[in-house]
């Protein structure tokens, strides 16, 4: 078993501790019981499962995860910006005010969340299936 799988699967856990039924492992500690290597496993395989279901946002070369998020906050930023100044109330148009700030942050944040998923975390992603895939993932 790859201490890299149990350092992953393990994060901030206390040794001794247990997890369904299992004592949780040391980061680098030899595993030879088979029910935590099934355990490994089955979850090593329901990752690359849902990797297959969503690949085509995943692996795409021009769609992100955070494709939808960026398109619904920039339409409702608009619905906002249209209605900030209606309305006679001082605070209503105050809270709008605020929202369109936070939106406008949120926004930024998406945006700059999907400029790195290019240029790091797809990368990253697919290495780490090939890795599983190939079953050569360690440290």
């Amino acid at each position: 078993m790859s201490p890299w799988l149990l350092k992953s699967l393990n994060q901030g856990s206390a040794g001794g501790v247990k997890a369904r039924g299992f004592n949780r492992l040391k980061c680098g500690e030899e595993v030879n019981d088979s029910k935590v290597i099934d355990e490994v496993n089955r979850l090593i395989n329901e990752f690359l499962n849902r990797v297959e279901r969503h690949k085509s946002i995943l692996l795409s070369d021009s769609a992100t995860p955070f494709d939808e998020t960026i398109k619904a906050l920039s339409s409702w930023l608009q619905e906002i910006k249209a209605k900030v100044e209606e309305g006679c109330d001082k605070k209503v148009i105050m809270l709008r005010k605020v929202m369109l700030e936070i939106g406008e942050k949120m926004l930024r944040l998406a945006k700059q969340a999907r400029e790195r998923w290019f240029k790091v975390y797809k990368q990253e992603l697919e290495e780490l299936i090939e890795k599983l895939r190939n079953g050569r993932a360690r440290y």
